[in-house]
């Protein structure tokens, strides 16, 4: 018994180890990729520093899921206002698919509504773009978070 505790406690430190591994080298090229520094420059190890200790001891509100419901609703309603009825047919449709997807969350039931709101929080205007919906078919399958498999 308790060699079995032993390899699970040191299965979840190597998971711990890896993880953060992982984070820190997406971190870095994340710095790289929107501040233009290299690792080379006197600035990066700070912005890396600040980056990490943001990811590991920042904590976001919950989405509310109502207020989610109602800002999607309103998308529709501009699309429908813009005489964009397929779009937000589209768009209805792969919000009830998306709800619909059963998928590791992490023992977090609410990371659907997290990325609902961010993809919220990232559209601007979207009512105004040109809808291609061939566009649509050349988006890849998701891939399974690498996360996931440790």
């Amino acid at each position: 018994k308790n060699s079995e505790s032993l390899k699970q406690a040191m299965a979840d430190s190597n998971y711990k180890i890896n993880r953060s591994t992982k984070i820190r080298h997406e971190s870095k090229r994340l710095i790289a990729s929107l501040t233009g520094l290299t690792d080379k420059d006197e600035n990066f190890a700070t912005a890396e520093e600040y980056a990490m200790s943001n990811f590991e001891y920042h904590t976001f509100a919950s989405p509310n899921h109502f207020q989610i419901d109602r800002s999607y609703q309103g998308v529709m309603e501009k699309f429908y206002i813009h005489n964009k009825a397929t779009l937000a047919n589209r768009m209805e449709n792969s919000i009830s698919k998306f709800q619909n997807l059963e998928f590791n969350t992490f023992h977090n039931p609410e990371v659907k509504s997290y990325l609902l709101s961010m993809l919220l929080n990232i559209s601007d205007t979207s009512y105004l773009s040109n809808f291609d919906p061939d566009f649509l078919k050349s988006i890849p399958e998701p891939r399974v978070d690498s996360f996931q498999n440790e």
